[in-house]
């Protein structure tokens, strides 16, 4: 496997750095090399770093059931390898430079909400949008609050100062 840990905007929107979740900055390569075991593909879904780890226990593992101390983040990458579709699920959080409170980011399939405490939310839907620039969130209210709520339940994060903290991704038709 090859891969990086981030992005950079590159000057992008005139922004550098790794300071949003914007897809210049959160999307890198993952190369899989195993021709014995998969065939040669792109893989579409939005996957995580923290999906690395079940899938490479499993290949050291030659596939045993193994049992892991604590709970694990992540999902094995193997069955999107072998060509499962299904839509990926991504959770982000920066908490550095340019920041005063966390960031914080879902991506399930092609929508992806931005969410931080005293900023405007944003939502994208990063396959018909692939250059994020227009931010659903106003048109999609009940889908942003619902986003929102998520993240403060998953972060257990405080209230937004300007608005109630909520998130569900890609609409209440949308199997999360």
């Amino acid at each position: 496997m090859l891969t990086s840990d981030h992005g950079d905007m590159l000057g992008e929107r005139g922004l550098l750095f790794k300071i949003t979740f914007l897809e210049r900055s959160v999307r890198v390569p993952l190369i899989v090399h195993s021709p014995a075991r998969f065939r040669p593909a792109r893989i579409e879904q939005a996957v995580s770093l923290v999906d690395l780890g079940p899938p490479l226990v499993s290949l050291a593992s030659d596939d045993a059931d193994v049992e892991f101390p604590t709970p694990v983040d992540g999902m094995s990458l193997l069955a999107a390898i072998g060509g499962d579709t299904s839509d990926g699920e991504v959770f982000g959080e920066y908490y550095a430079e340019g920041t005063t409170t966390p960031m914080l980011m879902v991506q399930r399939g092609s929508r992806k909400a931005i969410v931080a405490a005293g900023d405007p939310p944003q939502l994208f839907d990063v396959e018909a949008d692939p250059e994020e620039l227009h931010n659903l969130a106003g048109s999609l209210p009940q889908e942003v609050t619902a986003i929102e709520a998520e993240v403060a339940a998953r972060w257990k994060a405080p209230p937004s100062p300007n608005r109630s903290c909520s998130v569900s991704i890609g609409g209440p038709s949308s199997a999360a």
